[in-house]
């Protein structure tokens, strides 16, 4: 064999890309020539082209012990050993190929990528600066120094050096490529697939790519388009441990959860370190409830990489849910160092479960700046009791849905004619069980006239069994179960059976489906109970309300078109049933001679200022109590703590356990007064104190949520118990704490009116609340937009 000639010809076919040949032709020349350099240098140089990156590793080991003074091997050895993730062994062989040829330019290229993989960012950016202002500032050197800026979180500045990138080379894939991705975190997704299409378009193979398109389509709201790419980029990439995670994620929103798993599991044997892979795992867990099971996900995660924000941040919400607020709140705080996940609202709605009010005002002020600026403050349901300014609640709602690009479109459907039938009506929840809403809602179900209307249940909420719920689904024409669908499969469910007016239960609280109606799941769509406030959504058409929680000034904050009941709108149960059982304030831990103050709203709702004020009402009655519910001890404690501060004995705090809800509102009974939160009031405790008999002290403010307990009140006639500002509200307890005679005239009036008033007369609410759906459903069908309906007291 002449070695000369045999080792051209392999060459010849290396360079022609038919790379089996030359394979065969390097081995051919080994097996003469064991000890070949130039044999074993390119038969390693031809293992990394294919990815393998090990055999590559020893090939060209094997060459360089033959003839260590050739700087080339060694840029190919590290090469193949940052493929292995082996970034300490490449950079030693890069420093020994420059220690050759200090002046070769393609060592000190590689050296700024690899740095760039061993995520020594700094020092990268310093390199590749150092390329660019010696005159090699290629379209790869500003493109690698784009990518070390984007992990910097230096995304402005990473989109400059990859502008400047395809200044140079225009069309240069990686640059277009990283680009797209540096958009897709910067949540400019239409922009991310400006960048990606025309790489895609070149290089239909490029499964990074293809990935991230999928990946920008997905945060534009819209997985079931992201699924195919991602399919197509796992396919060409199966291997690739981000590119399956990515795809999980798209599948986790989709609901489909096994085949969410089945991708994490792929990615995680592909890459056991990879991080992103246990948290895309730990939101298939937590999107099914099973937090416990998120939280060791997360942690797995954390081990990977301790300051993974989205791996703090969905701990966090795991952690909340299990009321585990403490470690909630650190997690949170440790996610928010660049502002991609935690937002101030829901750090400060975490402190307030645990009445922890440390710079209240400064972080309130901060968040009120940062919604008018129009950043995403996360959900609006937190700023609720933060804030009572019903124009920073529609800003905040319209800031997330711009945030989430949740399609913010009214979506034409086709107008049926068909008037002469039954009005469908579908109610959206997922809290058909037992629960606030469901316990106010259980009479309306039940006193639905079925001859005019028919009447769906789309529950998407975990299966449960249950007295209430059994109660509910006997009278719904049709109950579906269909938390398992994605939110485009249930709104084309609810197109299919002809749905007229769809009323969202939810809004932003806890495990809404807003996207459900921003695939416009019927024509009529309305926002009812769940949520106290504008949802800022240009496709949800109506908000059931009454002139006490939404006065006709205030319309403008609205997006929706007011639907004013008669009376109040919220609605409530006449059925629900008080334990007989006389408690004794002795086992409620309450004296038997003072007075008692009583609030039993969640914790979260009591301000600073409120809490200073009930302070001051202790200190002005004489040996009276105050009565809280107890939703967690720490929160128990800070407030005994407050207390002490006022020079208030925290003994005269008393905190009220959960009980079965029969008993909860016969112990209502042992309390004289129940002193509302301010600005978001008591909604069904209000109603739960009320039906119980107790009167309800309130001072309304400016929004929805701060105006409830008013609007109760003046539907059962005890507008006396009304305040017009925190100052005649402490003077109101004050009066009646002091005045025995007064508050029972109120307590006698109470218990008449609650049986006569139209607050508890569950028929009548369903009539008007009919009467609503009826005229919206002509308006739709005269061809009329949505406008504001008023519907009088004598409606049916």
């Amino acid at each position: 064999m002449d070695i000369a000639s045999e080792l051209q010809r392999a060459i010849a076919l290396h360079r022609a890309g038919q790379l089996a040949q030359a394979k065969a032709a390097y081995e051919q020349i080994l097996k003469v020539q064991p000890r070949n350099f130039t044999c074993l240098h390119l038969l390693g140089v031809l293992a990394l082209q294919g990815g393998g990156h090990g055999d590559a590793e020893r090939l060209i080991s094997l060459a360089i012990d033959i003839q260590p003074g050739e700087a080339a091997p060694y840029i190919n050895l590290a090469l193949a050993q940052s493929g292995q993730q082996k970034y300490t062994e490449a950079l030693e062989s890069i420093e020994k190929a420059l220690a050759i040829n200090p002046h070769l330019l393609e060592a000190q290229v590689n050296r700024g990528a690899i740095l760039v993989q061993a995520q020594k960012y700094p020092e990268a950016v310093d390199q590749l600066d150092r390329l660019i202002a010696a005159g090699h500032g290629t379209a790869e050197v500003w493109t690698n120094k784009g990518i070390a800026l984007a992990r910097s979180q230096m995304r402005d500045e990473a989109l400059e050096s990859y502008r400047k990138a395809l200044s140079i080379a225009p069309g240069f894939p990686k640059a277009s490529y990283n680009m797209g991705v540096a958009l897709i975190e910067n949540r400019q997704y239409e922009d991310a697939l400006q960048a990606l299409d025309p790489v895609i378009a070149a290089h239909p193979h490029y499964a990074e790519a293809l990935s991230a398109k999928g990946q920008a389509l997905h945060g534009m709201g819209n997985p079931a388009d992201a699924r195919p790419w991602h399919e197509r980029a796992a396919a060409l990439k199966p291997q690739d441990a981000q590119i399956r995670t990515n795809y999980a994620n798209c599948l986790t929103d989709l609901r489909e959860y096994e085949t969410a798993l089945q991708q994490i599991e792929a990615a995680l044997a592909a890459d056991p370190g990879l991080g992103d892979a246990y948290v895309a795992g730990g939101l298939v867990l937590a999107n099914q409830w099973r937090y416990e099971e998120a939280i060791a996900n997360y942690d797995k995660a954390l081990q990977i990489a301790p300051h993974l924000e989205s791996a703090l941040f969905f701990k966090a919400n795991a952690e909340f849910e299990l009321k585990q607020y403490e470690p909630a709140i650190r997690d949170m705080e440790r996610s928010m160092a660049t502002g991609r996940f935690g937002t101030k609202p829901s750090l400060q709605h975490f402190r307030m479960q645990i009445c922890d009010w440390t710079d209240f005002d400064e972080n309130i002020r901060h968040i009120g700046e940062d919604i008018r600026q129009g950043k995403s403050t996360g959900s609006p349901f937190a700023l609720l009791s933060l804030m009572d300014d019903p124009a920073l609640h529609l800003q905040a709602a319209q800031n997330l849905l711009a945030y989430s690009h949740i399609a913010n479109q009214v979506n034409a459907l086709q107008r049926t004619s068909a008037r002469n039938r039954k009005i469908k009506i579908g109610y959206y929840s997922a809290d058909f069980h037992d629960h606030a809403t469901t316990f106010l809602m259980a009479e309306l179900f039940e006193s639905h006239d079925l001859d005019r209307f028919e009447i769906h249940g789309f529950s998407f909420g975990p299966i449960r069994t249950g007295q209430m719920l059994d109660r509910i689904t006997r009278k719904f024409d049709h109950f579906l179960e269909v938390h398992g669908k994605s939110d485009k499969e249930i709104a084309e469910q609810s197109r299919s059976l002809g749905i007229d007016i769809a009323v969202d239960l939810k809004g932003f609280t806890k495990d809404a489906r807003f996207g459900i109606f921003a695939e416009r799941c019927a024509p009529i769509q309305v926002s009812y109970l769940g949520y106290p406030g504008t949802t800022g959504a240009r496709f949800m058409d109506y908000v059931i309300a009454d002139k006490t929680v939404i006065p006709e000034s205030q319309q403008s904050h609205y997006t929706e078109k007011v639907v004013y009941l008669p009376h109040s709108y919220q609605v409530n149960d006449s059925q629900r049933t008080i334990s007989t059982r006389e408690f004794q304030r002795s086992e409620l831990g309450l004296p038997e001679q003072a007075f008692v103050f009583c609030c039993f709203n969640n914790n979260y709702k009591i301000l600073p200022a409120t809490f200073d004020s009930w302070m001051r009402l202790l200190q002005a009655v004489d040996g009276s109590v105050l009565w809280l519910f107890q939703d967690n001890p720490v929160a128990a404690g800070n407030l005994r703590k407050r207390a002490q501060e006022h020079g208030v004995d925290a003994s005269r705090l008393v905190f009220a356990e959960r009980m079965p809800l029969a008993e909860h509102l016969a112990r209502h009974r042992a309390a004289d007064l129940f002193i509302d939160t301010h600005p978001y009031n008591a909604h069904t405790t209000a109603s739960d104190a009320l039906w119980a008999g107790l009167p309800v002290l309130t001072c309304p403010g400016q929004s929805f949520a701060s105006r409830v307990a008013a609007s109760l009140l003046t539907t059962i006639g005890l507008p006396e118990l009304i305040a017009q500002d925190p100052i005649d509200y402490e003077a109101k307890a004050i009066a009646l704490a002091t005045n025995p005679g007064q508050l029972q005239a109120i307590r006698q009036k109470l218990a008449q009116q609650r049986l006569e008033s139209p607050l508890f007369d569950g028929a009548q609410f369903t009539r008007h609340l009919e009467a609503a759906y009826t005229a919206m459903f002509e308006r739709y069908h005269q061809g009329l937009e949505p406008e504001v309906i008023e519907i009088p007291a004598g409606a049916h």
